[in-house]
């Protein structure tokens, strides 16, 4: 069974990744074990949704992320997360090459400061 460990989410067909994405990566040392970074577009005026920013700080209104980590109990617990993280995943978790919807990502134009330098890590760990 092929597993789709990026995952753009969009408010339509047209707009892919506009409400952000999902990226799964797996351990190269226990394999099962994951890492789950999601970027979502915050939606509601008063929801508070996360409160959660990479450092350095990047505080953006409109995005959020997340970081989950796959436990010996099969639970994903949430893990503080900054840019430094991300990049220290690549060390242990191994992310999917050039997985579909890569190139929708790529293409994805947000003036966001968070969303970028997650979207740019994740094109830079998923480039074939």
């Amino acid at each position: 069974m092929d597993v789709n460990r990026l995952q753009l989410q969009s408010s339509s067909s047209a707009t892919p990744g506009d409400l952000g994405f999902k990226l799964v990566g797996e351990s190269v040392e226990q394999p099962g074990k994951l890492a789950r970074v999601w970027l979502r577009r915050k939606r509601g005026g008063d929801r508070h949704v996360w409160q959660r920013y990479l450092e350095p700080t990047a505080q953006s209104d409109e995005w959020e992320v997340r970081l989950h980590l796959k436990r010996g109990t099969g639970a994903m617990t949430l893990t503080p997360c900054t840019l430094e993280t991300l990049e220290g995943l690549t060390e242990t978790y191994a992310f999917p090459k050039s997985p579909e919807g890569r190139d929708s990502l790529a293409q994805t134009q947000v003036n966001d400061a968070l969303f970028k330098a997650v979207r740019d890590w994740a094109l830079a760990v998923t480039e074939a």
